[in-house]
C-alpha cells in the first residue's frame, strides 16, 4: 500500500512539474515581439508633444498625469456601459533625437471597470441602512492593434501640420 502511495505521489510531483514547464510567461516574451508604436518625426520634442495631447484631446481622452519637462503624458478615456465602463490608458512619451528631430512612443491598454453595490439594511432586512460601492478591473490587457497605433500616428502627422 505504501509503495503505490508513493508511486501516486512521484506521478503527481511529475505532473506537476511538466504542467508548470509548460506554462507561459508573458515576461519572457515581452522583448521578442515587436509592436509598431513609435514613429520619428522631423520637428521638436515639445511640438510633437503637444501635437499628441491635441490628437488625444479631440478624442475625448481627460489628461490623467502630465510630465511637461519630460515631454510625457497619460490620458485615459472611459467608454460607459451601464454601470461599467470599458478603460483606454495611454501613455505617450516624446524623445529627442537632434534639434529637429523627434521619436513618438505611444503604449495603451484597455480594461474592464466593474461597479458592484451591496446593500445593508436593518435586522430584520426590511428596511435599507445604506450601500457600498466596489470597482474592479477585469480583463486587463496591452492594445497591440496595428490600426490604432496607424490612425495615432496619421492623425499625429495632421495635427503636426497644423502647429
Amino acid at each position: 500500500m505504501a509503495a503505490k502511495q508513493g508511486k501516486y505521489s512521484l506521478l503527481m510531483l511529475i505532473f506537476t512539474i511538466f504542467i508548470a514547464s509548460c506554462a507561459t510567461n508573458p515576461y519572457k516574451s515581452s522583448l521578442n515581439s515587436t509592436i509598431d508604436n513609435s514613429k520619428t518625426f522631423d520637428v521638436s520634442a515639445q511640438k510633437c508633444y503637444l501635437a499628441s495631447k491635441a490628437v488625444l484631446l479631440k478624442r475625448g481622452f481627460l489628461i490623467e498625469k502630465d510630465e511637461p519637462n519630460a515631454f510625457s503624458f497619460v490620458a485615459t478615456r472611459y467608454f460607459p456601459s451601464g454601470k461599467d465602463s470599458m478603460v483606454v490608458v495611454v501613455n505617450i512619451n516624446v524623445l529627442q533625437n537632434s534639434q529637429n528631430k523627434s521619436t513618438v512612443f505611444i503604449s495603451a491598454m484597455q480594461y474592464k471597470n466593474v461597479i458592484r453595490t451591496t446593500t445593508q439594511t436593518t435586522l430584520l432586512g426590511l428596511v435599507p441602512i445604506g450601500s457600498t460601492a466596489t470597482t474592479s478591473k477585469q480583463n486587463e490587457k496591452s492594445i497591440t492593434d496595428k490600426q490604432f497605433f496607424d490612425t495615432f500616428f496619421k492623425e499625429l502627422s495632421d495635427e503636426l501640420k497644423q502647429i
